[in-house]
């Protein structure tokens, strides 16, 4: 029997001083756990998508690809140490091929054009690059960054953020 259960907020070895697991390692317990499928979400990167891909793919499990990405306060462009030390995250999973595309430009603006200590997004990139895209804002964040709603675009549909599967920590 498949399990309910899947993790959506997963981190391997190239969430660098972060976590250990390797890739194999986190879809094979994936496998033994009965899963069907498994998120990765490393911070700030996507350097483990192709591996990931294909040994969930070989394991018969789900690969949901996505990245644990930070958030700028304001401008990823306009460093500010007393805004940017706040802990601020987003988790981002491709919804579709779109989506994957969209998250590889995300992570890569956020490395050239955002890089503050860290790759950063923000809102400007977020909205534009939202297509196939889903978000969830892990509870330690829902203090540090601003309502959900000023992350998304300004649409009913919040042009591809799925309203519905926008979770925020607490109450």
């Amino acid at each position: 029997m498949a399990s309910r259960f899947i993790h959506l907020h997963t981190h391997s070895h190239y969430s660098f001083l972060q976590a250990l697991p390797k890739v194999d390692e986190l879809v094979e317990k994936a496998k033994k756990e009965g899963m069907d499928a498994l998120a990765l979400t490393d911070a700030g990167n996507m350097h483990g998508a192709i591996e990931f891909y294909k040994s969930a793919v070989n394991a018969g499990i789900k690969p949901i690809l996505g990245v644990d990405a930070y958030l700028a306060t304001h401008s990823r462009k306009e460093p500010d140490q007393n805004k940017d030390g706040r802990r601020t995250r987003i988790v981002l999973l491709a919804k579709t091929n779109a989506g994957y595309t969209n998250l590889l430009a995300l992570v890569t603006k956020s490395w050239t054009e955002g890089f503050f200590e860290r790759p950063r997004m923000d809102k400007e990139i977020l909205r534009r690059y939202a297509s196939g895209i889903i978000a969830i804002l892990p509870s330690f964040a829902s203090t540090a960054v601003a309502p959900a709603s000023s992350y998304m675009p300004p649409t009913s549909t919040r042009a591809g953020f799925s309203p519905a599967i926008v979770m925020t920590g607490g109450s």
